[in-house]
């Protein structure tokens, strides 16, 4: 029987075997972000559509995804469409994360705020998640200047945030 957990486990040992588990892991987080971005479903929906055929999707994904991710991951794409389980593939993806922070003993972190820290505050974020997590932390920093101040931090099963942006959203969700 085929499972998310199969897909997840098959995509870990591709990556893995093409030394592409870190791009791969940035890739699968980017790709959940894109179908988040789509709020009616409709991405998700296209490729699960039986008004398109497998040849008809493939060629979608080709067009969609070939020159933005690597090729292992465009084919896990297309391997999950041909076997007919995309409806599987945002729990598949989770087994990835799973199995890369299990399998590595690593802790993928984005750490996102409104200014570039120092080294001496990084280090302390890393630090202080390293402890939490209990394990190594690999991160990557992204500068987004809508929070205003504060910081949100991003991993495959935690998000930690406080910024004024969205404390400014709780303040006005209680006014309108």
């Amino acid at each position: 029987m085929i499972n998310a957990q199969a897909f997840g486990t098959a995509l870990f040992q591709l990556s893995e075997e093409q030394k592409q588990v870190k791009k791969i892991y940035e890739e699968c987080h980017f790709f959940l972000k894109l179908m988040r971005n789509f709020k009616d479903g409709s991405l998700s929906f296209l490729l699960n559509s039986y008004t398109l055929t497998k040849p008809d999707k493939i060629r979608l994904v080709d067009k969609l995804f070939k020159n933005h991710f690597c090729q292992v991951f465009v084919d896990f794409l297309k391997v999950i469409i041909l076997k007919g389980y995309f409806t599987l593939v945002e729990q598949a993806i989770k087994y990835f994360f799973d199995n890369v922070e299990s399998q590595k003993h690593i802790q993928f972190i984005k750490i996102i705020t409104a200014f570039e820290l120092s080294s001496k505050q990084l280090n302390k974020i890393i630090a202080i998640m390293e402890k939490r997590f209990k394990t190594k932390v690999v991160y990557k920093t992204e500068i987004d200047r809508s929070l205003i101040s504060g910081i949100r931090i991003e991993s495959s099963s935690h998000l930690f945030e406080k910024n004024v942006r969205d404390e400014l959203k709780r303040i006005m969700a209680h006014f309108i």
